[in-house]
């Protein structure tokens, strides 16, 4: 156990980068394709993605920190963190009937920011094609959360299937763009 914890921070990302592409599967599945398994499994498939999350955002800035100032370490930190709570809370107060106690969204909405942000800092260190994947499914739900937040306005369900092909989008550039950039890091150094 002492060696699964105390392991180096590049292991540890690439392994959180599987939880978050398995969480995110599952996610998928259960909340869009309606394979509903639902109750305390979900809840915890929840807050792995949100530690996994966390452990993704911490580990970037190791991956980024020739390139960002050193104040970006606590902003990193800072954004983990936010990112846990939203996942801590969500988790300890389920959705009734689908709908959530607590709203997360302006969480996730600042999230997705930092990833349009986060799009220009990373060239070079992850492909492209991750970067794009991200950048994209970045912008779509600036603009769907900003539009909740801000305006109150949900997009129609009509367009479910864009909303699958952007969290695929989601899934692979941030978790395996993460798991590929780690990898390739590891062989650099």
């Amino acid at each position: 156990m002492k060696d699964f914890v105390l392991q180096p921070l590049s292991q540890q990302a690439k392994s959180q980068s599987l939880v978050f592409i398995f969480c995110n599967i599952y996610q998928i599945a259960n909340n869009v394709l309606e394979f509903d398994v639902g109750g305390p499994l979900s809840l915890i498939v929840n807050l792995l993605w949100g530690m996994s999350l966390s452990v993704i955002i911490i580990g970037n800035y190791e991956l980024t920190k020739d390139r960002v100032p050193e104040f970006w370490r606590t902003g990193s930190g800072v954004l983990a963190t936010v990112i846990l709570m939203a996942a801590f809370l969500e988790t300890a107060n389920p959705p009734i009937d689908g709908e959530p106690q607590i709203d997360t969204t302006l969480i996730y909405f600042f999230f997705l920011l930092n990833l349009v942000f986060g799009h220009f800092i990373t060239e070079g260190i992850y492909k492209n094609v991750y970067r794009y994947l991200t950048l994209a499914a970045a912008i779509f739900g600036v603009f769907a959360t900003g539009a909740d937040v801000f305006f109150d306005y949900e997009l129609p369900e009509t367009l479910q299937p864009l909303f699958i092909l952007i969290f695929l989008g989601f899934t692979i550039g941030v978790g395996y763009g993460n798991y590929d950039a780690w990898k390739n890091y590891e062989g650099n150094s």
